[in-house]
């Protein structure tokens, strides 16, 4: 009888320190870091270089929309019909363009002219040319 309850002590003491050892936090650590290890292996030799470009190509899309967006806003754009027009097509007043392009370079223009008329400038008398 003794041999029994000494074995049924010995299996209650192994999986109580079984239930220790997954309890612990320090007997999951090195497991865990080798896990990630293997992990980070498969990553740099299974997933394809191309797929690195995704996040830039959405950043792109991104700039793309939100530029159309502030030059719609700047020059008063306006998009045509929804249902009958592509989604990116708007309205462009190209004579209001036309108009504002003149003035600048009339503007440009008036700054030139109202500089003062410089003199030709005339080579220096030297000791040869007063004799």
């Amino acid at each position: 009888m003794g041999a029994l309850r000494d074995f049924i002590e010995f299996i209650k003491e192994a999986f109580w320190i079984t239930k220790v050892c997954f309890t612990s936090f320090w007997f999951w650590l090195p497991v865990l870091f080798a896990v990630y290890m293997i992990f980070q292996m498969y990553l740099a030799v299974a997933i394809h270089p191309v797929t690195l470009l995704i996040l830039p190509a959405a950043l792109i899309i991104y700039m793309i929309i939100w530029e159309d967006k502030r030059i719609a806003a700047q020059y008063g754009l306006k998009k045509k019909g929804t249902q009958t027009q592509t989604p990116g097509a708007i309205v462009w007043n190209v004579n209001k363009s036309v108009d504002e392009y003149l003035q600048i370079v009339n503007k440009r223009q008036m700054s030139l002219s109202d500089l003062p008329k410089l003199e030709p400038l005339r080579p220096e008398e030297t000791e040869e040319t007063k004799e």
